[in-house]
């Protein structure tokens, strides 16, 4: 069995500009809410805690700033005790380099492959203990470039290197990537609903015929639609996660995050935060 707890937008800053009239991204709760994220982390056993991207966000012409709220942020992540995975979102891009961010989030490269292996004897969120202990699970982490929020784009050289990687990854694999590769609703989203295209990935039907040509992609996991939302395409679940700091209609940040485990026939995800909910889905 596999257990791992994902994040994202965090939109970590000391500002906030409304839109539409209405402050929606509560940024000044974010790295509360991100070290009440790692403690929450530190009370389960994981095989890592990943945070799926615009883990800040930026303030127009500030580059000192964005470094500022990403070095912060990343000081609250040092305190998990599993390993983290980082995803690059676009509001990082924006004033910063993709080697500086890479560098502030300890990443050699934008996009990367991590492989673990299997725990024996970890007692699920059903109270069901683990027998599987030989298993991998292979996890690559994407990188979408956007600057300009809606040049939304993986690169042919990734995806050459994802087919690549595919080819060696084990029957258990997902993948982590910040902007959405389904097809989702957008009906009532405040942020994309009247702009899609500042949304999805480009190459999304590209991408998703090698996932699905791989026969080894269970799940792809992301963020950046504020939304929870889950989509099944060709037997791989497409799952994104409401951000950390969204506002919700209490007026109070949304607080989500996602617990989930993976084993050989089944997905089951359990949402924590102002929209709580369980999931169980079968591979």
């Amino acid at each position: 069995m596999f257990r791992f707890a994902l994040v994202t937008d965090v939109h970590i800053c000391n500002e906030e500009a409304p839109y539409e009239g209405v402050v929606r991204k509560l940024c000044h709760q974010a790295l509360p809410l991100l070290g009440d994220f790692v403690e929450f982390c530190n009370q389960q056993e994981l095989t890592f805690a990943a945070q799926l991207g615009d883990f800040i966000e930026d303030i127009p012409g500030s580059v000192e700033s964005d470094r500022t709220h990403f070095q912060s942020g990343m000081r609250v992540l040092s305190g998990l005790r599993a390993p983290l995975l980082s995803v690059i979102g676009n509001h990082e891009q924006v004033n910063l380099s993709v080697d500086e961010i890479c560098s502030l989030a300890g990443l050699e490269t934008p996009y990367y492959r991590r492989t673990f292996k299997g725990v024996k004897g970890v007692r699920g969120l059903r109270g069901v203990r683990s027998l599987q202990d030989d298993s991998a699970l292979d996890v690559l982490v994407l990188f979408s470039s956007s600057i300009e929020h809606t040049d939304i784009h993986i690169s042919a050289q990734q995806m050459h290197w994802l087919e690549a990687e595919l080819r060696d990854c084990s029957d258990s694999t997902i993948v982590l990537v910040h902007h959405p590769l389904d097809e989702q609703s957008l009906l009532g989203n405040v942020w994309f609903e009247k702009y899609p295209h500042y949304c999805f990935v480009e190459e999304r039907v590209a991408l998703r015929k090698i996932l699905k040509e791989s026969g080894k992609v269970k799940a792809v996991f992301g963020g950046h639609v504020h939304q929870t939302s889950v989509s099944r395409i060709d037997g791989i679940y497409y799952v994104t996660i409401q951000s950390l700091v969204e506002r919700t209609e209490a007026g109070a940040a949304s607080s989500a995050w996602a617990l989930v485990e993976l084993d050989k026939d089944r997905l089951l995800m359990r949402l924590y935060g102002a929209g709580p909910g369980e999931f169980e889905l079968c591979l």
